[in-house]
């Protein structure tokens, strides 16, 4: 019915996908229906496993859908290429389904649709479904073109995606959904369709009649608990379904868990080493591959008063952006997508003088929920309740501004959390639209400038200096510059933002945690050690706090102590990162099969999307025979994931120190020295001892000895830990030359 262009956004900087019906359909009503719902629905649903739309429009070519362009194959062209996919991902992408399936659930929508053709596997390692032509809302009077697309017998849909209850013209309700992704998974995981048949009658007949082939027969192999997931969701009665998407994704997260540690860690033993950090594990590249955690990705939500969010909630407004092109934008479709930033605040009580607010009552209970659950974002489930706390509260009251900035935090925290750009132009969007809406509105000039240095905007300085000038005792805005400085090397800036936000808030982790983290990368592990113990004592379930103090410990010789930390760690949130670090230990006693797996467990519970993983399993293969191809493999997606992090950060030289490393032991040592060349690394400071180091490690893999102690010796005067070093068994060689004991006289 339409076809689909490639477009850039002019006021945003951004590609996207347009879609428009084709001018020979353009004149049926039913189809031009159709597409607008399709757009209504989507833009409802606020979710990373749903393709969102930006803008509809309308001009004498016919309807337009503005959405996102989103980079990847479906799952229908992977399960045609013959080969059935992987548990891993199969969990992975099933749960992505599931969890956006319970989001447009939420919102009264039946997708009626669902099928391997209707779902990207986006290149960020994303499972996202589009087409909600056919959705149906539970509640036709809200339904737009319900009288003309809606009618008591039809059959709508893909037969062999249908439910028995959809294939027999009947009412339907989530729960034919839920069908419908069983028969998904079911041909995901063998590559064929449990029903279809040679006409769509009999396909049809075969959906409401007949019982597939049990998985368990065509894949043995897969855990006995996933497959019995499927044939519940394939239950011909629907009242014998699971209840509900959210129900199906907390299964598969439990399958996932179990399977991880039964079935890919049998043989490990030992703990994680590595560190904090949700982007920085051990990859080998260093010492240890003990790296402290990255800026904003270590700690908790932001946290700061409320007096600024009461003294602004009069003069925030929700804004309708205005389109590109003569056209309409749907009602509501740009509510959540331009509206201010905001924070969290860790207090138990409302202020006092919360009297003064304009917000109904029930608003802002519900903003307080959301912003206690936004303080602790780490523990699993927290982040999602939150955003729909804040969502449920602008139901209430559209204008109350503490709720809009929890969205555009929420956003925030949802891109460090999992790395997928949507969430990033989220949260950039709504802090622009929160300066625009009060411009001394110090939270949304903090929110847009955390978003824009993400992006390796140069704008972000300045917005991130306003918010300083406008709350110089807000801990949270010394926080967000600290993050910033950080990502642009200057760590003894950031360490001194940390320690201000500790002095003016002693009682938040959050600030501890960051200041830990850049001790940590300065070197200077005693006070490393000390702010990140402090800040176990106020929350001793900190995931993040015991991940660093782990690292931490590795490095100066306590591997015992550093075991013990990761495996309370591991009780409270088991992790990718923390499946890394366990290879990382493994590795080190030389047990590289087993600690190859453990990096792969990493990759399939959403590692994939961060180069750290890629290039820690790269390391293991290195040392098995036979696995050539895998390490080369291994190191192309660290090197692709790198260079994309790179184009946003490139004074980063961390990374590029990493990149070097990963060029050599991909044997690509040409690239390597070119790559050296360009990027002087003359730094100053304990910040440049790692990047020192990698290089040091480069040069050893590409056997150019005497660069590598060159670059050694610099990494040790800026203070490289010798015990680091003395782990490391790429340099093993290296070790035993004369010009290595020389670095100690």
């Amino acid at each position: 019915m339409g076809e689909v262009w490639s477009a850039r956004d002019v006021r945003l900087d951004r590609r996207v996908a347009i879609k428009h019906v084709r001018r020979d359909q353009a004149l049926d009503p039913t189809l031009r229906e159709r597409f607008r719902r399709e757009a209504w629905a989507a833009a409802r649903i606020a979710h990373p496993a749903v393709v969102p739309v930006f803008d509809v429009l309308e001009d004498s070519e016919g309807d337009w859908i503005v959405m996102e362009l989103v980079e990847g194959p479906s799952l229908r062209d992977r399960v045609q290429t013959g080969e059935p996919l992987p548990l891993g991902e199969l969990l992975r992408f099933g749960r992505h389904i599931a969890q956006g399936l319970a989001a447009a659930h939420a919102k009264g929508l039946v997708h009626r649709d669902l099928k391997t053709e209707n779902v990207i596997l986006a290149d960020s390692g994303h499972a996202k479904i589009l087409d909600f032509g056919l959705v149906k809302h539970l509640n036709e009077a809200r339904e737009p073109g319900a009288a003309s697309l809606t009618e008591s017998g039809a059959v709508m849909g893909t037969a062999r995606a249908m439910s028995p209850e959809q294939a027999r013209g009947l009412d339907i309700d989530p729960r034919s959904d839920l069908f419908s992704f069983g028969t998904l998974l079911y041909e995901a995981a063998c590559g064929r369709s449990p029903f279809l048949a040679e006409t769509s009658l009999d396909t049809l007949t075969q959906v409401v009649g007949r019982e597939p082939t049990p998985l368990s027969e065509l894949r043995p192999e897969l855990p006995d608990t996933f497959c019995r997931l499927v044939g519940s969701l394939h239950e011909k009665a629907r009242e014998r379904r699971p209840a509900s998407a959210d129900e199906v994704a907390r299964a598969l997260d439990e399958i996932a868990a179990d399977w991880s540690a039964s079935h890919r860690l049998a043989e490990a033993a030992g703990h994680p080493r590595g560190v904090a950090g949700e982007a920085t594990v051990f990859d080998g590249s260093t010492a240890a591959g003990l790296d402290p955690p990255a800026p904003g990705a270590g700690a908790s939500l932001p946290q700061v008063d409320d007096s600024e969010f009461r003294a602004g909630a009069n003069r925030v407004r929700p804004r309708v952006a205005t389109a590109a092109a003569v056209g309409l934008v749907l009602a509501g479709s740009w509510l959540w997508w331009s509206t201010p930033g905001g924070r969290g605040d860790d207090r138990a009580e409302p202020p006092q003088d919360i009297a003064t607010s304009t917000a109904p009552a029930e608003a802002y209970p519900l903003f307080r929920r959301g912003q206690q659950k936004l303080l602790r974002f780490d523990r699993t489930g927290s982040l999602d309740e939150a955003l729909d706390l804040f969502e449920r509260a602008l139901a209430a009251d559209p204008r109350h501004a503490p709720s809009l900035a929890g969205l555009a935090e929420g956003s925030w925290l949802k891109f460090i959390e999992t790395r997928d750009a949507m969430w990033l132009d989220r949260a950039e969007v709504q802090a622009r639209s929160a300066v625009d809406a009060d411009p001394h509105l110090a939270a949304g000039q903090r929110t847009l400038g955390l978003a824009l240095a993400e992006k390796g905007e140069a704008e972000a300085s300045s917005h991130l200096e306003t918010a300083l000038a406008l709350d110089p005792s807000s801990g949270m805005a010394h926080w967000a510059d600290g993050v910033h400085r950080r990502r642009r090397g200057d760590l003894e800036g950031a360490i001194d933002r940390f320690t201000e936000a500790a002095s003016l808030a002693p009682d938040r982790h959050l600030f501890l945690d960051e200041l830990g983290g850049a001790l940590f990368a300065a070197s200077r592990f005693e006070e490393a050690e000390s702010a990140l113990r402090r800040s176990l004592e106020l929350t001793p379930d900190g995931f993040h706090a015991r991940r660093s103090l782990a690292g931490v410990l590795q490095l100066t010789g306590r591997s015992a102590e550093a075991t013990a930390e990761l495996q309370r760690a591991l009780e409270i949130r088991p992790s990718a990162t923390l499946y890394g670090n366990l290879g990382g230990v493994l590795f080190y006693r030389g047990l590289y099969r087993q600690a190859a797996k453990a990096f792969e467990s990493a990759l399939d519970i959403g590692g994939a999307q961060h180069y750290q993983h890629w290039a820690n399993a790269g390391d293991a293969y290195r040392f098995i025979d036979g696995a050539r191809a895998k390490r080369d493999e291994a190191f192309r997606q660290a090197l692709r994931l790198a260079d994309q992090e790179l184009a946003a950060a490139p004074d980063d030289f961390q990374l590029k120190s990493r990149i070097l490393t990963y060029l050599a032991k991909m044997d690509a040592c040409r690239d390597m020295d070119d790559r050296r060349q360009e990027w002087v690394f003359d730094l100053r400071g304990s910040n440049a001892a790692s990047v020192y180091y990698r290089a040091a490690l480069a040069a050893e893999i590409c056997r150019e000895r005497d660069e590598a102690l060159r670059w050694l010796q610099r990494a040790l005067d800026a203070g490289y830990p010798r015990a680091a070093v003395e782990q490391e068994p790429e340099l093993a060689q290296l070790r035993l030359s004369p010009g290595y004991s020389r670095l100690w006289n």
